[in-house]
């Protein structure tokens, strides 16, 4: 008889962090990326011989992410040297399933032999946000389930643009994941200036179709804090069902953001008008805030 495969699949809700808690992940956080820039070189790993700037415990998740989605296309912004499209690629290539597109301003010329050759690695070269790139990368996407990280130029007018560009490739199922989410002061390098924190923050101020998923951050320390977006629906499209519309309205009421829940429920109970979940959420919703109530998760 053939063995039977085994799939573990993480938790997908995580016990929160108590304050001590926290205090002591972010302090780690400060120290490792700290000495990573006085030269220990903590954030400086390497896959099959290749380099990449990556937190170890980010590379593990995308591996389960991977795994777990099996996408038929992975885009990734800001390829550097190459050993994060690398590590994926040969992810894709043990699953026998996918490929990864990788966007840069800079070509092959210019990084030189560093960077590596794989038969499920696609190249671009320029700016991720040129409308030329942008269409290539659509043409490739068309038809397929597609995950995107970025990884680009970490200012938050760029991550905007990205987000602008890319999240509507995302497939419903699937990941956004948006990378350095930790910079301006979240916790580290608070000279930065606004960056993807912000941007994941704008992003998420007004779109239905995505929520953060804390579970991926469950090995406390992550170069990507609430930088793991979940597309759960497509409202646009029609596709957004009861657990879409929940799981928006919820994430939202964390965020302390009432005008995007409510939009969320109105949306939902338009789609599913036979859901009794989100009528009953969306009026005892109504009721707190109508009672002064804190409008909290209901």
């Amino acid at each position: 008889m053939p063995e039977k495969k085994v799939v573990y699949t993480p938790p997908a809700e995580i016990r929160a962090l108590t304050n001590d808690e926290r205090r002591i992940v972010e302090d780690f956080h400060k120290l490792y990326y700290r000495v990573w820039r006085d030269g220990r070189f903590t954030l400086d790993v390497s896959w099959l011989g290749y380099f990449a700037i990556k937190n170890p415990l980010d590379l593990w998740i995308y591996q389960e992410i991977i795994t777990e989605r099996q996408p038929d296309i992975i885009l990734e912004t800001g390829t550097l040297m190459g050993g994060s499209a690398y590590f994926m690629a040969c992810i894709c290539q043990l699953l026998g399933k996918g490929r990864v597109i990788t966007v840069d301003v800079k070509g092959e010329q210019t990084v030189g032999s560093w960077r590596p050759v794989h038969p499920l690695i696609t190249y671009m070269r320029g700016f991720s946000t040129d409308p030329a790139i942008v269409e290539a990368v659509q043409k490739e996407c068309e038809g397929k389930t597609v995950m995107v990280i970025l990884d680009s130029d970490h200012s938050r007018k760029n991550v905007n643009a990205e987000l602008a560009a890319y999240a509507p490739l995302v497939s419903v199922g699937q990941y956004l994941i948006v990378e350095d989410s930790n910079v301006n002061g979240h916790p580290v390098l608070p000279e930065h200036g606004e960056g993807p924190y912000e941007a994941i923050e704008d992003f998420l101020s007004a779109n239905l179709d995505f929520v953060t998923d804390l579970a991926r951050e469950r090995f406390m320390f992550t170069l990507n804090p609430n930088g793991y977006l979940l597309r759960v629906g497509n409202h646009a499209a029609g596709v957004f069902d009861e657990l879409a519309t929940l799981s928006v309205a919820d994430d939202a009421l964390k965020r302390g953001n009432l005008e995007k829940a409510v939009k969320a429920l109105a949306e939902g109970l338009r789609q599913n008008p036979g859901s009794a979940a989100i009528a009953e959420t969306l009026a005892a919703l109504k009721d707190k805030v109508a009672g002064g109530l804190p409008p909290g998760p209901v």
